[in-house]
């Protein structure tokens, strides 16, 4: 604790950036660090949080003035709820804050001029909520999971521009009804069958010629009537759309 004290008067009026780590032994260790980081929370510019589930509810105090934070992490080891308790309007006072990270996902208030989130676990729902929640996002990474209401109505989001998706079995349904008309890169890591690559060429029809990346594994039955997969791939042309349509058929 002295070495954090003096590394902190050391360096006067620099922007912090930090990364800290507090395991379940460390709830007296963690508070009193904690009350000394709050004190320099004007100066905090990125700052990461790495905590064991147990300690979560006395994680943060209130912060009066994040007004140098850029980006903001926060993920739980050992966490059996998926559940993660942080005060809910905690960002608000950050209104430089452009990239958030969230495992597991919270029901944190999320600033308006948000750049980059990357959450996870959630499901489609909350996906499309966080979307609409954050109007300037133009980069998202999220895990999927199974749950929540069926999407059923077209949605239209402007912003985004990647999307990077962890599907974990996840049918690709909800994508019939999503136009992202900005969208450049889309990484999905969850191999596709052929019946799910349907979803995908209609999702990818709606996006015009933007699209300058796409990547996801496909499941293919050989002759001997085994399955495997091979990545596909579409790179810096748009004219390789076309040919994904193809493909998809």
């Amino acid at each position: 604790m002295a070495k954090l004290d003096v590394a902190l008067r050391r360096s006067r009026n620099v922007p912090l950036i930090f990364s800290a780590s507090f395991g379940s032994r460390d709830v007296n260790f963690m508070r009193i660090a904690m009350a000394r980081l709050v004190v320099e929370s004007p100066r905090w510019q990125h700052a990461a949080f790495t905590l064991h589930a147990d300690l979560q509810q006395t994680m943060l105090p209130a912060l009066s003035d994040l007004s140098s934070l850029e980006s903001f992490s926060v993920s739980l080891t050992r966490c059996r709820t998926r559940v993660m308790y942080v005060p809910a309007g905690i960002l608000d006072t950050a209104p430089k804050l452009r990239t958030i990270c969230l495992y597991p996902l919270t029901t944190i208030h999320l600033p308006q001029q948000l750049a980059e989130l990357n959450v996870g676990p959630i499901t489609m729902q909350k996906l499309l909520h966080l979307l609409s929640a954050a109007p300037e996002l133009r980069v998202f990474r999220a895990r999927l999971s199974t749950g929540g209401a069926r999407v059923l109505t077209s949605l239209t989001y402007t912003s985004l521009q990647v999307l990077l998706l962890r599907l974990d079995f996840l049918s690709l349904s909800p994508f019939k009804y999503l136009t992202v008309p900005s969208l450049i890169h889309l990484t999905c890591d969850e191999v596709l069958s052929m019946d799910e690559l349907d979803n995908m060429s209609q999702f990818l029809r709606r996006l015009g010629c933007r699209l300058q990346f796409l990547q996801f594994p496909i499941r293919k039955m050989n002759h001997a009537g085994l399955t495997g997969s091979f990545q596909s791939n579409a790179i810096s042309s748009p004219q390789n759309i076309p040919a994904l349509h193809g493909l998809c058929q």
